[in-house]
């Protein structure tokens, strides 16, 4: 993550941490 850096690495935490609460809502 070079882009945003806080920004894109926050969002890839809130995925990461949606991802394992339902796999299937994010697709």
């Amino acid at each position: 993550y070079q882009h945003a850096g806080g920004q894109m690495r926050l969002r890839a935490t809130t995925i990461s941490r949606r991802w394992v609460a339902g796999p299937g809502i994010v697709q």
